[in-house]
């Protein structure tokens, strides 16, 4: 009988993760209340979005420590003071329009430079969320004269570079979206006629560039505004390994569970020595500003690399029925491993 119960259960689960999947990349994609590929606000000022579609909606943004707060009817015609404490994104409904009866309007008072990037509104119950299709982005310049290179992280970073790149991309990305950049390389300077420059990622450097001089350890961006020099962190280039030997997900078959009991999968790559290798969960209840209960691991292996992410939950309920996705990506290239897991 229990057989009988979880197979109808499995393909009750299958159409309608099948189902997802095949009308939300037959759907008109959502738009936002602006046409332009790219937005600029002052510093410290407030930034606000509408976006519009045919379903349920929902909001990414660059600054994955904010988090976001949806207000009711009532909070949203309020007006938002600026209170003391952590910051918050925004989130409210607002009028439809016909053919387009879903709206999501996103917040962002008091926006700094690192709250520049990309801001993606997406059907929320589609699982495919792919630009054009099932959601909209627009980039977001805040402007700052003050830290006119946006830091996010530390002062120097590295930049992974494997035996197959054709170009290498150094993210000197910038709050000013006019700025005058320029590429400085040590301790041999680059010849810069064949290198490009994009605001939104950096500059693209040909590997040959590269190749070309007799010793290139990093290098770093500059630029003058308002009399002052400025530079964006150091990046060091770092030559890694790119074969993949295996990517598996255990367990392999599929995942029964009793509401309440605890949920423990383990996503395993080997791959070849000093290989990056970034993996990534994707399940039924992870928003893509959530934070996932995971414990990654590396351990050098005498044939290879192994690179381990634990996901965990330990007390699951029938949300957690659907499919649980890991996605490896090493060096531009993601390999995808998955199976069902079902909650009684």
């Amino acid at each position: 009988m229990k057989t009988d119960v979880t197979l109808f259960c499995r393909t009750l689960i299958g159409i309608a993760y099948a189902s997802g999947l095949v009308i939300g990349f037959s759907m008109t994609p959502p738009i936002l209340d602006s046409s332009k590929d790219d937005l600029v606000i002052p510093v410290h000022q407030t930034l606000t979005i509408t976006c519009r579609g045919q379903h349920t909606l929902a909001w990414a943004w660059p600054d994955q420590t904010l988090v976001g707060q949806e207000l009711t009817d009532r909070q949203a015609q309020l007006p938002t003071p600026r209170t003391p404490g952590p910051r918050v994104v925004l989130v409210s409904e607002c009028p439809g329009q016909p053919g387009r009866p879903y709206c999501k309007r996103l917040i962002l008072n008091g926006a700094q430079a690192k709250d520049t990037g990309y801001y993606r509104c997406y059907y929320k119950d589609v699982k495919a969320i792919i630009v054009g299709t099932t959601a909209v982005s627009v980039y977001v310049f805040v402007r700052d004269p003050e830290q006119p290179f946006l830091q996010r992280g530390s002062d120097m970073e590295i930049i992974f570079i494997n035996h197959f790149s054709t170009h290498v991309i150094v993210p000197c990305l910038v709050t000013v979206p006019d700025l005058n950049v320029t590429l400085h390389a040590y301790p041999t300077p680059l010849e810069t006629d064949k290198m490009t420059w994009d605001n939104k990622r950096g500059w693209t450097i040909p590997r040959n560039v590269m190749a070309s001089v007799p010793m290139l350890i990093g290098v770093l961006c500059g630029a003058t505004l308002g009399g002052k020099d400025y530079q964006s962190p150091s990046y060091i280039f770092h030559t890694t390994g790119s074969q993949v030997y295996d990517v598996k997900l255990f367990p392999e078959d599929p995942v029964e569970l009793i509401v309440g009991e605890a949920l423990a999968l383990n996503c395993t790559a080997s791959v070849e020595f000093d290989t990056g290798v970034d993996i990534k969960w994707y399940y039924p209840r992870k928003q893509p500003n959530s934070r996932e209960d995971t414990k990654p691991s590396r351990e050098a292996l005498s044939h290879a690399t192994e690179a381990v992410s634990f996901l965990t939950i330990h007390s699951v309920n029938v949300r957690d029925t659907g499919l649980y996705i890991c996605n490896v990506t090493i060096v531009g290239t993601t390999i995808t491993r998955q199976t069902q897991v079902i909650v009684y």
